[in-house]
Formats: structure tokens, sequence, C-alpha cells
């Protein structure tokens, strides 16, 4: 695939965000969050946690449930999310993530939410 350098910036950007995502969340930065996703108000119960480890890997799998308002609507969140991590040296490097809202309309609506739509379910 070949990219142009506005690509290469773009992906660049998105990538930044992506790493500010889990720190601003972990340590409840609002102010970055609010600075990069806008305001919505979350409210996530982990449910049905599974976590194995294998030698230097480990696989953690649950469910995100909860209430979410964003741009004015109400949206119920239930993401079944899985994570890959790898350990090298002293720290755990997140390998591969999954996420999926399991059900369509749910995934359409909270899309419309967060993209600015009309057409909210």
């Amino acid at each position: 695939m070949v990219t142009t350098s506005k690509d290469s910036a773009d992906r660049m950007k998105l990538i930044g965000a992506l790493a500010e995502f889990y720190p601003a969340l972990v340590c409840g930065d609002l102010a970055l969050i609010d600075a990069n996703w806008g305001s919505a108000r979350v409210q996530v119960d982990l449910r049905q946690r599974v976590i194995h480890r294998y030698g230097d890997g480990l696989a953690a799998a649950w469910q995100e449930t909860g209430p979410a308002a964003v741009s004015g609507w109400a949206v119920e969140l239930r993401i079944r999310t899985g994570r890959l991590f790898r350990r090298i040296a002293e720290w755990w490097r997140r390998g591969y993530h999954l996420g999926s809202f399991g059900a369509l309309e749910r995934l359409e609506r909270y899309q419309a939410a967060v993209l600015g739509s009309s057409a909210h379910g």
C-alpha cells in the first residue's frame, strides 16, 4: 500500500490519540478525555472477566457494560473485549485488542451518537 505524507500524518495523529486513551481512562483525566473524544458520560462495569497466563503471554477477556450518554443520546454499552499481552523485559505490552458490540443496532446507535448523525434509532 502506498501512502502519502498526509496519510502518514493522519496515521500518526490516530496512533497518538490511541496512545492517550488508556492512560486518560485509567487516571481519570477527564480534561484529556474531553479534549480528544468530546463530551460523553460513561459508566462501565467489567463482567465475566477471564485471565489466562501462558509463559510470557497473557490473554484477558471481559464484557464492558453500562450506560453512556454521548452528544445528548443515551446508549447502553455491552462490549465484549479481549486483549493479548506479552511480557517484554519488565513491561507487559499489548499486542492485540478486539472489541465487539454484539448487536448491530447498538453499534449503529453508538456510532450515530459519536459521529453526530441525526439518524439515531
